[in-house]
């Protein structure tokens, strides 16, 4: 598993945990909605921008390996010495799959703040619009 999206799955998990707190517990965390919704934002920028910062990595690294004739020993493969190998991509479908689930817990993180009657419907959308999460009418349900 690769940064981009471990902080995304852990943030996950604490929102996940978020939306099944006591009502109280709850108020508590909507006082800082902001915080919450910053780091959503944040950890979608991180994975947006794992391909450039990924590319740019190999580049360093292929340039390094050029001009320093750089050799390394993989004793796994062979005791001799060899040009390191290239570092391997995250699978775009895993950063997605961070993506999206990092999305569906602070969906549902918002639409249990919503329900306990501790943000109103225009709270909800002004929040949601951020980071273009569209509200199931259904779920607007108390």
């Amino acid at each position: 598993m690769v940064y981009s999206s471990e902080i995304a799955d852990v943030l996950t998990a604490q929102l996940e945990r978020l939306s099944t707190l006591n009502p109280h517990q709850l108020a508590g965390q909507v006082a800082n909605l902001e915080f919450w919704l910053d780091e959503v934002k944040h950890c979608q920028n991180v994975i947006d921008g794992y391909r450039a910062r990924f590319d740019r990595m190999k580049a360093a690294e292929a340039n390094y390996v050029r001009e320093h004739d750089t050799k390394v020993v993989y004793p796994e493969v062979a005791l001799a010495l060899t040009t390191p190998t290239k570092p391997r991509r995250v699978p775009d479908d895993e950063l997605q799959s961070s993506r999206l689930q990092i999305r569906e817990a602070f969906y549902r993180f918002l639409i249990r703040t919503y329900r306990e009657g501790l943000i109103d419907e225009t709270l909800l959308r002004k929040t949601a619009n951020v980071i273009d999460l569209s509200i199931d009418l259904v779920d607007l349900r108390r």
